[in-house]
């Protein structure tokens, strides 16, 4: 085991790079704070999965942590995923056009506080979206469908009084 080098956000590692009581470290030799969650833009666990395995590849890579800490910070994301677009009125607008599967849209909705309104459509792809439905009914305050194959699908696994509108 002294050749794995592994990476969670959950729990503490006896080597690797970790999330703990807020902040981000890497453990080899000695225990190493990188930065705070703070520091880190991107929202959801699974991004956070994400900086932890990129780290954990750097950091053996020969990556310093100030190195690594410089890097999370300037870090935006990428376009199209996940991307805060504007802030108006304290209402952040996301436009996260390459979440193109059912898990991917999960995750993101997952990632997201409260008051979520889904702008959603698209070509259907014939995915299983047996958990997506549930998911947008419980986290999701609002459905905007734009009329596509894909709405089309989706309006099918709502009843009337959920908030949904098409476009």
């Amino acid at each position: 085991t002294e050749n794995i080098f592994g990476f969670s956000t959950r729990k503490e590692l006896d080597r690797g790079c970790f999330v703990k009581d807020g902040n981000i470290y890497i453990k080899d030799e000695e225990l190493i704070e990188i930065c705070p969650l703070v520091d880190v833009k991107l929202k959801g666990e699974h991004n956070l999965s994400n900086v932890c395995s990129a780290f954990a590849a750097c950091y053996l890579a020969g990556m310093s942590a100030i190195e690594l800490k410089q890097h999370i910070v300037s870090f935006k994301g990428v376009a199209q995923r996940q991307e805060l677009v504007a802030t108006i009125n304290e209402v952040e607008y996301y436009n996260d056009t390459a979440s193109t599967s059912p898990e991917s849209l999960i995750a993101a909705i997952n990632a997201l506080e409260e008051n979520v309104i889904l702008i959603a459509g698209g070509r259907n792809k014939d995915l299983d979206i047996s958990e997506l439905c549930p998911k947008i009914q419980s986290d999701v305050a609002e459905l905007i469908l734009i009329d596509s194959p894909f709405a089309n699908e989706l309006k099918a696994n709502f009843s009337e009084s959920y908030k949904l509108h098409t476009v």
